[in-house]
């Protein structure tokens, strides 16, 4: 029922839309990425935006540093090979 009153709601307010740009009022829009911009701007609320951007930002941060992480690990690895190797080839002298 939610979902219905929305679309509704969407087509009213998509044909008045129209008829602004008709008279001059607003700009037409050309593409999809003006539309998802102009329906972000009209019926996102700036809070559910802000958020996105923050989790976006915290998920890239977490991702930063398990590759940090990963590349310590990486490190270490390599570094106890090497010790490894330079002890056995110290046992065979």
């Amino acid at each position: 029922m939610v979902t219905l009153s929305f679309q509704q709601y969407v087509i009213s307010w998509w044909k008045q839309r129209q008829n602004d740009v008709k008279l001059g009022r607003k700009l037409e829009i050309l593409n999809l990425n003006e539309l998802k911009a102009c329906i972000r701007r009209n019926f996102v609320p700036l809070s559910y935006d802000k958020n996105k951007k923050l989790k976006e930002e915290i998920k890239d941060l977490v991702e930063k540093q398990r590759k940090s992480v990963d590349g310590e690990k990486e490190f270490i690895r390599e570094k106890l090979y090497r010790e490894k190797l330079e002890a056995l080839t110290k046992k065979k002298e």
